[in-house]
């Protein structure tokens, strides 16, 4: 049995990326794969980093966590209606914990728990965060 990895060490796509302050906005799922509509937090380091805007803490980018080639083994949605910001938008929470162990990935947050065997993670940003 291999020790559980963070995903900043377990996957490139999120090294620049701080997921415990990021916003799940919703989850899709497919027959192979499974993806988180998100609010990243970029740190400084991110190629599309930019000073946060006013009244943020963070440099905030909207895309898509993927984890591509993905068979689940389990999905717990907790339940628990989204929260609505002060500007209105809907969020379910951070992902709180995101580890690897022995080829399987393990996610939790208020928004619930997965626990998948997957090939890749990947990142998208939307095409409107790419230009601001």
């Amino acid at each position: 049995m291999t020790s559980k990895t963070s995903y900043h060490e377990a996957f490139l796509a999120l090294s620049n990326i701080y997921l415990e302050d990021s916003w799940v906005l919703g989850i899709n799922q497919d027959e192979k794969s499974i993806s988180f509509e998100m609010e990243f937090v970029l740190t400084k380091s991110h190629e599309l980093y930019s000073e946060p805007k006013k009244n943020e803490q963070y440099c905030y980018k909207k895309g898509q966590l993927i984890l591509s080639e993905c068979s689940v083994i389990s999905l717990k949605p907790s339940g628990h209606p989204p929260s609505t910001d002060a500007n209105g938008e809907e969020d379910f929470g951070n992902i709180d914990t995101f580890t690897k162990q022995d080829g399987k990935v393990e996610l939790s947050g208020d928004w619930g728990n997965l626990l998948a065997k997957c090939n890749e993670v990947l990142v998208n940003f939307d095409r409107d965060e790419l230009s601001s």
